[in-house]
């Protein structure tokens, strides 16, 4: 064999070896799926709104919460409770508000609520000191919550007074009305040594 048919033996056979390893690349290009998180869907009436609030509680899920909450929220306390914590005003603001909650979701492993709203929706007077104009419906609450660090089981029997807000948002070209939480008025009452007002459960977690 001359040294030039030796010479293209063996650029072919290098070729041959290319074509090969080339062809033997892994062409697979799927990834692993990407765990996300369902998105969450904003209320659009007053009423979808309470009942995001209420598996938001049920479920201890505090971006669902955080995402319904005004930026002026409000949780305004009994007259009882302020006076037993000693605070220098009556309510909790939006971030006392949320930091209690997040405490009480990662200490408490079992909440349970169920709301019945009492009459319709109304306006507020203007008077009002907190909510006036706003919109308002009184709830009967029930929860109970398990902190299973203490063993306790709390027991939130009475009315709480939830306020509503809206703001018009423009999606895909088309306005949208979206409902938020602007405050609560607690009204529950403590009836036995296993119940607790609401807010009373809300400051021992702040």
């Amino acid at each position: 064999m001359t040294r030039k048919y030796i010479t293209w033996y063996l650029l072919f056979t290098i070729a041959a070896l290319i074509i090969g390893l080339v062809g033997c690349k892994d062409t697979d290009t799927s990834t692993d799926p990407v765990d996300e998180e369902d998105p969450i869907v904003l209320p659009t009436s007053a009423d979808e709104m309470v009942a995001t609030y209420s598996e938001a509680w049920r479920s201890q899920d505090l971006a669902a919460y955080d995402a319904i909450m005004s930026t002026d929220f409000k949780f305004v306390l009994l007259t009882e409770t302020v006076m037993e914590i000693g605070a220098d005003k009556d309510y909790l603001a939006r971030n006392e508000d949320l930091e209690s909650t997040e405490n009480l979701f990662e200490a408490v492993s079992e909440i349970e609520m169920i709301l019945n709203g009492q009459g319709q929706w109304e306006i507020e007077d203007d008077t009002h000191e907190h909510f006036s104009g706003l919109l308002r419906r009184t709830y009967n609450m029930h929860a109970e919550i398990f902190d299973p660090n203490s063993g306790t089981r709390y027991i939130v029997d009475g009315l709480v007074t939830f306020y509503a807000t809206s703001l018009d948002s423009v999606v895909n070209g088309e306005q949208v009305t979206y409902w938020y939480l602007a405050g609560q008025h607690d009204h529950t009452h403590a009836k036995a040594t296993v119940n607790e007002t609401f807010g009373g459960i809300k400051t021992l977690f702040s």
